[in-house]
C-alpha cells in the first residue's frame, strides 16, 4: 500500500536548526505546518523543537492543533467573518486586512472575555491577501479604533513567493521599515510583531539582512523538505527530504509508447499523444493524482521516468531502472511542496514513522 515514510528525527532536526537560525538573528520562528495536514506528531514535534506559537491555515487545523497541544494558535488564513466566535475561541492571533472582519473579531473577543490580537497584512506585490501600502495608514487607524482590553492590533505582516512568486528585495525590505514607522506614527507605539513569511526568504538572507524591525519568520517548506523548490536554503544542518512517498509496484509490462488510433482528451482532460519510443518496460504504481502530484516526484531508484497518472495510478518507465523493480516491490520518491501537501491530505495513503538514525530502507 502506498504510504508516506516520515523520518521524524530528521524533521525535528530541521525544526531545531531553523529555530536556532532565527534565534541567532533575534527572530521568533512560526512553524507553518499546513502542508503536513496538521498531523499531530509532526505538529507536536515542531512545537516541542522550539516553535514559539503553533500556526494553522484553517479553522479545522486550528481545532486540531488546539486538541493536540492544548493551546490557542495563530490563524494564518484570513479569518471568515461568519466564524468570528470560533476564531477567537481557537486562535490567540489572526492575520487580516478586512475591517469588517476585524470589527467582528473585536466584538467576539469582548463577548467571550478572551484576548485576541490581530496582525495587519500588507500586500507588498505578491497580490494575494492584504492591503496595499497606500491604504495602510487609513486602515490602521480604523483597526486602532476597535481596540479594547481583549482586542489588540499587534503589528504588520507580509509574504513572499506565494501567488505570483514575489521575491525578497531591498526595496521590499525598505517598504517594511516605512510601514513600521507609519505604525508608530498612527498608533503611537512600535509594532510588537513584524512578520514575514516564505522559505524563499532563506536564500536571500544568506547575503542580505532583514530590517531590524522584523521580529518573526514564518516557515514551512524549508522545515518539511529541508530545501526550497529543490534549492539549498543556505541554512547548515538541514536534513533534505525527511518525508518520502513509497509506492508498491502493481504490474510490470512491456508496452508500446504510442499506438495508432483515434485519441482525444484523457480522463483528466489532457491532450496529446506521447512520442513513439518503441516498446518500453512500464510499472504501474498504487497512487495517483488523488494522493499526490506524481509529476513532481523524483524516484530514488536511478533510471525511473514518469510517464503519466490518473486518479489512482501512476505509470513509470522502468526500462533503464537499476535494479528493475518486480511486482510487489516498492519504489521511494522525494516530493516537491505541492506533492507533499497533497500526500499528507490524502485519505488513501498510509503513514510510517521511522527512526531517522537508521536511515531510509
Amino acid at each position: 500500500m502506498a504510504r508516506l515514510v516520515i523520518d521524524l528525527n530528521g524533521f525535528v532536526g530541521n525544526a531545531r536548526c531553523l529555530r536556532d537560525y532565527c534565534a541567532g538573528r533575534a527572530l521568533s520562528l512560526l512553524p507553518v505546518m499546513k502542508a503536513a495536514g496538521f498531523d499531530a506528531e509532526i505538529v507536536r514535534a515542531a512545537h516541542d523543537a522550539g516553535g514559539d506559537l503553533p500556526a494553522a491555515a484553517h479553522l479545522a487545523g486550528a481545532r486540531a492543533l488546539h486538541q493536540a497541544l492544548g493551546k490557542r494558535v495563530a490563524l494564518l488564513t484570513m479569518p471568515p467573518l461568519s466564524r468570528a466566535d470560533d476564531v477567537v475561541a481557537l486562535a490567540e492571533r489572526s492575520y487580516l486586512a478586512e475591517p469588517a472582519v476585524a470589527a467582528a473579531l473585536a466584538e467576539a473577543a469582548e463577548r467571550a472575555d478572551m484576548y485576541h490580537e490581530m496582525v495587519l497584512f500588507v500586500d507588498l506585490g505578491d497580490l494575494r491577501e492584504g492591503c496595499l501600502p497606500n491604504c495602510f495608514a487609513e486602515l490602521l487607524r480604523t483597526m486602532g479604533r476597535l481596540e479594547h482590553e481583549n482586542f489588540h492590533v499587534a503589528g504588520i505582516a507580509s509574504n513572499f513567493g506565494c501567488l505570483h512568486g514575489l521575491r525578497p528585495s531591498r526595496q521590499a525590505m525598505d517598504l517594511i521599515r516605512e510601514l513600521a514607522a507609519v505604525f508608530f506614527k498612527v498608533l503611537g507605539r512600535m509594532p510588537e510583531v513584524v512578520s514575514v513569511g516564505g522559505s524563499i526568504l532563506l536564500p536571500w538572507m544568506a547575503s542580505n539582512a532583514l530590517p531590524p524591525e522584523v521580529t518573526e519568520l514564518r516557515l514551512g517548506e524549508a522545515m518539511l523538505l529541508g530545501h526550497f523548490q529543490g534549492e539549498d536554503v543556505c541554512v547548515p544542518g538541514l536534513t533534505r527530504d525527511p518525508v518520502l512517498l513509497e509506492g508498491e509496484v502493481l504490474e510490470i509490462a512491456r508496452k508500446p509508447t504510442s499506438q495508432d488510433g483515434a485519441y482525444g482528451p484523457n480522463a483528466l482532460g489532457e491532450l496529446g499523444r506521447p512520442p513513439d519510443r518503441g516498446e518500453r518496460l512500464r510499472a504501474l504504481l498504487d497512487f495517483g493524482i488523488l494522493d499526490t502530484k506524481p509529476w513532481e516526484l523524483s524516484c530514488r531508484t536511478p533510471g525511473v521516468e514518469y510517464v503519466g497518472a490518473t486518479s489512482n495510478y501512476a505509470i513509470y518507465d522502468v526500462e533503464a531502472a537499476r535494479p528493475r523493480p518486480k511486482p510487489g516491490a516498492t519504489l521511494q520518491f522525494t516530493l516537491g511542496y505541492e506533492a507533499l501537501a497533497r500526500a499528507f491530505h490524502s485519505r488513501y495513503l498510509d503513514r510510517r514513522i521511522i527512526d531517522g538514525n537508521a536511515g531510509f530502507a
